[in-house]
């Protein structure tokens, strides 16, 4: 009778290991080439309130691309009462390329110096500005993102106080986003909050135009490299665009993504809707892409 038991357990065990196999062997990676275009211009209209009425807020954020890398990224907003604009910011970056070295510097003067490996992803770099020195490492695994490390230091040298040192953490399965943890930033004093990790869920939409995900472009510490996230050399992109997000052990609040697309198949806008227990916010982005 034993050896019954046991010749029907390495059965299953044999069954579930070769059904893992077979999961491993149906699944091929889609190449996703780096696409053909000069300019990619993302508008965001929002209504915003001033001290006597509403206005409104058009935020523009152009990719300008040379033989298919990014060059320049210029971010725009426009204040409006009715048809007159009451006030326009602007925001550029320049990138330059030399051997493995991508150098971004802002119209700020803050600087961004990128170290590429053999791939052409990010292992390094070293974000300087007026006052502080941020360090990041990035860490990859089969050429996905699934890891940044960030140290900052005060321009004398000296490790800032409080939460010097972060860690963002992102799991992806079959070339598709899982989830990402940001790290915890409750003693810094403009934030209130812990560690928060994202659960993410893919779409059957491939993602030809390697479009990274709304939540990761504000997702600190990542939110200081989204023209590194457009200009590709953090990683390869999801396969297929993201169709669902949420926090981790939250059903109260999720978020749902949809896109539009041209007869080339370019994307034409994103649109989001945020699910919470008591209201839904919106967000509208077109796209043009040449």
């Amino acid at each position: 009778m034993k050896k019954v038991v046991l010749l029907f357990i390495t059965t299953i065990l044999l069954l579930s290991c070769s059904d893992d196999d077979e999961k491993e062997k149906t699944w091929n990676e889609i190449n996703i080439p780096v696409p053909t275009m000069s300019k990619m211009v993302m508008t965001e209209v929002e209504e915003t309130y001033m001290t006597t009425s509403t206005a409104i807020n058009t935020i523009k954020n152009e990719y300008v691309y040379t033989d298919n890398k990014l060059t320049s990224y210029t971010n725009t907003q426009s204040i409006s009462i009715g048809a007159e604009i009451v006030q326009e910011l602007s925001h550029q970056v320049t990138l330059q390329y030399e051997n493995n070295l991508v150098t971004m510097i802002d119209s700020e003067d803050n600087k961004w110096i990128y170290t590429l490996n053999e791939q052409g992803y990010a292992t390094q770099c070293t974000y300087t500005t007026i006052s502080q020195v941020r360090q990041y490492n990035f860490t990859y695994t089969d050429g996905y993102l699934t890891q940044l490390h960030e140290n900052i230091t005060s321009i004398n040298g000296t490790l800032q106080p409080e939460n010097a040192s972060h860690t963002l953490s992102l799991v992806y399965q079959y070339g598709e986003l899982i989830s990402v943890t940001s790290p915890s930033l409750t003693n810094e004093s403009f934030t209130d909050y812990g560690e928060n990790k994202i659960m993410y869920e893919a779409g059957e939409t491939i993602n030809y135009y390697r479009l990274p995900c709304l939540d990761l472009l504000e997702t600190y510490p990542l939110s200081f490299h989204q023209c590194a996230l457009f200009a590709g050399i953090l990683g390869k992109p999801t396969q297929h665009l993201v169709a669902r997000s949420t926090p981790e052990n939250n059903n109260n609040e999720y978020t749902t993504y949809s896109y539009t697309f041209d007869n080339e198949g370019k994307p034409t806008s994103i649109y989001s809707r945020t699910h919470y227990s008591n209201k839904i916010n919106t967000q509208n982005i077109s796209i043009a892409i040449e």
